[in-house]
């Protein structure tokens, strides 16, 4: 991000470009491991013998896959949206 917002403020930002193609291979990553989150966590499902932290802990981990779909929503089709000369 260090690299990439600031292509994409000048406008620069090639969507073919190395940190584009970087901050995809990121998303593809974190995307592999919400999944393992999940498959370990059983979909956040708090056992019935949880103590108050393990709860928070997968109330945590929940609130944290939220934010960072929402993230790489935002990269990948707000900031990165492919533009149209359409209007031009």
């Amino acid at each position: 991000e260090r690299v990439l917002f600031p292509l994409v403020r000048a406008g620069s930002a090639n969507l073919e470009s190395p940190a584009i193609e970087a901050m995809r291979a990121d998303h593809g990553d974190h995307e592999l491991n919400l999944r393992a989150h999940r498959i370990v966590t059983k979909n956040f499902a708090v056992p019935a013998h949880a103590s108050e932290l393990w709860r928070d802990l997968y109330v945590g981990l929940a609130d944290f896959e939220r934010e960072l779909r929402e993230h790489m929503y935002l990269e990948d089709h707000v900031l990165l949206r492919p533009r149209s000369n359409a209007g031009l």
